[in-house]
């Protein structure tokens, strides 16, 4: 079965991830914690297809996370992505300290690695969400030439393979069936986790959400947001 086979490759990712990816999510975790012991912020942007829901607003999940939205591009092209990062970091409230983590599975496209390098000129930690082997093999759009990964603080590599699709499968032209997502979600989902435990480690209890259709759900995310709005995290 076409599953079991999907399953499989899921499985080797997640190993791959373990193996490789654990000390430098735990080390930006600690950095992360930090920040926001200090009162910093942690800021997400992703060009992918999941982290912009999938860490946001969910059972088990933090509350001191914020979304970074681009601007809208008032010019088109490569210059228009460019003005709209820039303008996206000026008008943001981005503070030196803060951590950025930016999720582009290619990491090529110029709007991304300009938030990446502006971001770093206001003395923020940038964080490459990215695909090392897929990116490794791609051109940047940007006129510096670099990718994501070349224009941030540290990187957590997806492990997603060029193209992202998996599957060769016989009488089909086109592989099938994209890893990404998945990958992206369990890197920042391992990410989190590390973040809690190196804010307790230092005393700090973070704001968590329970599911609303638990009992008292929505009093106790409504309860949740007040804690976060009091305390910053």
């Amino acid at each position: 079965m076409l599953a079991n086979e999907i399953l499989a490759e899921y499985r080797h990712l997640m190993l791959a991830i373990e193996q490789r990816q654990l000390p430098v999510i735990d080390k930006v975790a600690s950095i992360a914690a930090e920040s926001i012991a200090a009162g910093g912020s942690l800021y997400i942007h992703d060009r992918g297809h999941l982290l912009n829901f999938e860490l946001f607003h969910r059972s088990g999940g933090l509350a001191l996370l914020k979304s970074l939205q681009m601007a809208t591009p008032v010019e088109e092209g490569e210059q228009g992505e460019i003005s709209a990062a820039e303008q996206t970091v000026s008008q943001s409230a981005l503070r030196e300290g803060d951590v950025l983590l930016l999720g582009s599975v290619s990491g090529r496209a110029s709007s991304v690695v300009e938030l990446a390098m502006q971001a770093r000129k206001q003395g923020v930690v940038t964080v490459a969400l990215t695909a090392m082997d897929y990116t490794s093999q791609t051109p940047s759009l940007h006129p510096s030439g670099k990718r994501l990964f070349e224009a941030c603080d540290y990187i957590f590599d997806i492990m997603t393979l060029k193209g992202d699709a998996a599957l060769g499968v016989e009488g089909m032209e086109e592989k099938i069936l994209p890893t990404s997502g998945i990958t992206s979600a369990v890197v920042g989902w391992c990410f989190v986790a590390q973040l809690i435990e190196n804010m307790l480690r230092r005393g700090v209890v973070p704001s968590v959400y329970r599911s609303v259709s638990m009992p008292n759900g929505k009093e106790q995310i409504e309860a949740t947001d007040a804690r976060f709005k009091e305390l910053g995290y």
